[in-house]
């Protein structure tokens, strides 16, 4: 059954990971755009969630945000960064240049069908040490939270979950 909020314009998700299958559920459920919002503590309005696209805009007129490899070396348009570094143009009380977040981020390829010329990040995937480490044949290798959040998402009734690696094997 559909909530009633006649007067509803958009969902705005803050602060967690929002999938593919998340992000459909809740459109449909409220029949209106959902706006994946991304910031930190340090640069609260670092991107503005796209209503006609997946991805969040970068508010480039007050952030700088770089998509690094672990080394801090830029990567290209389209492939997902180790880490994050953000520039606050905003801040003049602690200025914060090239503050390392660890968020692995993947910026879009070309230009935002919705008409906005400011960067996009096309997906926001979490925090890179939100890892586990496990072993394999070939050594130990990290795998990243999205089985758990992939099996969980089917599973209706699980409103929260939690993952804990208690040691390495």
């Amino acid at each position: 059954m559909r909530p009633r909020l006649d007067r509803l314009e958009q969902v705005v998700c803050w602060s967690e990971v929002l999938t593919d299958a998340a992000r459909d559920r809740v459109a449909a459920a409220y029949g209106v755009p959902v706006l994946d919002t991304y910031g930190c503590g340090e640069c609260i309005f670092l991107g503005t969630g796209c209503p006609t696209h997946r991805g969040s805009h970068v508010n480039a007129d007050w952030a700088a945000l770089e998509v690094v490899d672990s080394a801090n070396r830029p990567v290209p348009d389209g492939e997902t960064g180790d880490k994050a570094l953000v520039t606050n143009l905003a801040n003049f009380v602690l200025p914060l240049i090239r503050y390392e977040v660890g968020d692995r981020l993947t910026m879009a390829t070309q230009p935002c069908a919705c008409g906005s010329r400011l960067p996009r990040i096309e997906r926001i995937g979490g925090r890179a040490a939100d890892v586990f480490r496990i072993a394999t044949a070939t050594g130990e290798r990290p795998l990243s939270a999205y089985p758990f959040q992939h099996a969980f998402e089917h599973l209706r009734d699980v409103r929260e979950w939690q993952a804990v690696q208690v040691g390495r094997s």
